[in-house]
């Protein structure tokens, strides 16, 4: 029988998986979204209770955050998203992913490319690659916010911040929590 990898956690985080809670934050990379996903799909296993997930990130990579947000979109389970700070750039695409989408009143929104940094011999692909995420990345939101990608792309290029009754008034976040 296969083994179930966990990654040794302290006990807070533990009782967390428990309670059907992971919490995000800092810096989006391969690693981090590897652990995280591997956590969302354990839970989803048991597909009739739903998952939450506390989330700030002010630095993804894109990779990273289409890998996580691929994830959220596929799960079984209702996948709620709770912004708890700033979400920033690619993260947007992860908060887009979920089914439900919360913040804290004072949660921030920044609506703004992200950027990609390349060797010179590989600046075509990489650019074309690029290209694609982020067209990836204006559709995830603009259908999660019921809007049109090309404005969508406006606002991500000219770098919009959103508080989160401005979240909220968008179609961003479905609800704010309570204070």
């Amino acid at each position: 029988m296969p083994m179930i990898h966990v990654p040794a956690t302290d006990g807070v985080t533990l009782e967390l998986l428990r309670r059907r809670i992971v919490v995000v934050t800092g810096k989006l990379d391969s690693l981090t979204t590897a652990d995280i996903c591997e956590r969302l799909l354990l839970l989803d296993e048991d597909k009739t209770a739903a998952i939450t997930m506390h989330f700030s990130c002010t630095d993804a990579e894109l990779d990273a955050s289409s890998s996580l947000a691929a994830t959220i979109e596929m799960l079984r389970s209702e996948t709620t998203v709770i912004a708890i700070g700033a979400v920033e750039r690619a993260a947007l695409g992860v908060l887009a992913a979920a089914k439900v989408r919360r913040a804290h009143p004072h949660a921030t929104f920044l609506l703004q490319d992200p950027v990609t940094h390349v060797q010179d011999s590989e600046v075509a692909l990489a650019a074309d690659v690029h290209h694609r995420q982020i067209a990836s990345l204006h559709q995830r939101i603009a259908t999660a916010c019921g809007r049109d990608p090309a404005s969508v792309a406006d606002d991500m290029h000219a770098g919009l911040l959103l508080s989160a009754a401005e979240a909220v008034d968008c179609g961003l976040v479905h609800s704010l929590t309570s204070k």
